[in-house]
């Protein structure tokens, strides 16, 4: 499709766009929001349907390892991380 349809579709409408440099992984339990709420720099308690979060990840010494959105669906919390640093943060989590 050419260019300037998608972007006119995007000017009145909605678009999606696969992000190949993110990845969204669920954290459940039940202590799922308090347990994140420790490891973001944003209240992860306003977090809604409605209300996504964006936060930095950080070492023990302070230095940010990773952006990261927080967001709810269908009552479980996802975290939407840059691929590229996923491993580090997998660890550090």
């Amino acid at each position: 499709m050419a260019a300037e349809a998608e972007a006119g579709w995007l000017r009145e409408s909605v678009g999606v766009r696969a992000l190949d440099d993110r990845l969204v992984v669920a954290v459940r339990g039940e202590d799922a929001r308090t347990w994140l709420n420790g490891q973001l720099t944003n209240d992860v308690k306003a977090l809604s349907s409605t209300h996504a979060v964006f936060g930095l990840i950080l070492t023990t010494k302070g230095r940010i390892l990773a952006d990261a959105t927080a967001h709810e669906h269908a009552g479980e919390v996802f975290l939407d991380v840059p691929r590229a640093v996923w491993p580090a943060v997998r660890e550090h989590l």
